[in-house]
């Protein structure tokens, strides 16, 4: 944790030094008029390890500054394994949330690539985004030096434990969802998603996407009469995996028109409610497995102009 580094060196009260012959005492205090300061600069510490170079700033009484470098070796840490524990598709069964990483010591620019791709179901909204929390685990090698070369010379093997964080920010790549999602299905990939741990270390991790369509065995109704309100389930867990449900269908006010609704939500239920005094009748179809865009809109087949789904159920009541 470079922040606590940084506070164990500033609480280094002094340190004495020989300097042409003479034996001083540097203090953070100040005291006879030697002050010990600490330039950060050039302690470059980062994930593929090596030299760091913290200076002690020495300041004499007549105000003059002597510069004294001292090197760190640093340990080179390269993820290699990571498994999603939180959000997303986590423990979706058929979504992939478990990647090897490239993490070989030969400067190999495929260091940080996941081995594998992971897919996103245009019908299981969980899919379309990475899980926030992981379980990170790293290779490690210790840098040797050789004094008399003043250089890093080979890398020893080292152990390095696992870690882990509630959530890491994740980054999807930029895409059509009418193109990609429905139009083409698994014919492309779509790019690379990234996350980025505190060590600065990137992960990317090719994404993919499902063909689209399939389908469902559904059971049971998803709507129900409460009183004069009409309840509909707009969300049905199915074998372990949620899918978003779009209703579609026609509203008859009692002793007038007839038109067209559509009816979905964020959440798990959508109420419809009373329209003025007048009685109106909804007959409805309910998409399971809808696909909704990251703008709130339902991707539409050109074919048949209703909803991508995977099963269809029914729904009618009243309301006044």
């Amino acid at each position: 944790d470079m922040a606590v580094f940084r506070r164990s060196v500033t609480d280094i009260g002094a340190i004495a030094f020989t300097l042409g012959g003479n034996n001083y005492t540097f203090s953070k205090d100040g005291a006879n008029g030697y002050t010990l300061g600490w330039d950060f600069t050039g302690f470059g510490v980062t994930y593929a390890g090596g030299i760091a170079e913290l200076t002690a700033l020495l300041t004499g009484p007549d105000g003059s500054t002597q510069r004294f470098p001292f090197d760190f070796l640093v340990t080179r840490v390269y993820i290699n394994r990571i498994v999603g524990t939180k959000g997303g598709a986590t423990g979706i069964t058929g979504v992939n949330t478990e990647f090897s990483v490239y993490a070989a010591n030969d400067g190999s620019t495929n260091i940080g690539m996941a081995q594998g791709t992971y897919s996103i179901d245009p019908h299981i909204p969980q899919s379309h985004s990475l899980p926030k929390g992981w379980e990170i685990s790293f290779n490690a090698w210790n840098p040797v030096y050789d004094d008399e070369k003043g250089e890093i010379t080979s890398w020893n093997g080292a152990s390095y434990a696992a870690t882990s964080r509630d959530y890491i920010a994740v980054s999807m790549p930029a895409f059509n969802w009418t193109a990609d999602l429905v139009t083409n299905g698994s014919d492309g990939s779509l790019g690379y998603a990234t996350l980025q741990l505190d060590n600065g270390q990137r992960v990317r991790i090719p994404v993919a996407v499902t063909a689209k369509g399939g389908s469902l065995t559904v059971s049971g109704s998803l709507y129900r009469q409460q009183g004069n309100l009409l309840e509909l389930d707009t969300k049905v867990t199915i074998n372990n995996m949620q899918y978003t449900i779009v209703w579609v269908g026609t509203a008859t006010v009692s002793g007038g028109s007839t038109y067209n609704v559509t009816f979905a939500s964020a959440g798990d239920k959508y109420i419809v409610q009373p329209k003025g005094l007048r009685k109106v009748t909804y007959n409805l179809t309910g998409y399971i497995g809808a696909v909704i865009d990251e703008s709130g809109n339902v991707l539409i087949d050109g074919e048949s102009g209703t909803p991508w789904c995977l099963a269809t159920t029914s729904a009618s009541g009243t309301v006044n």
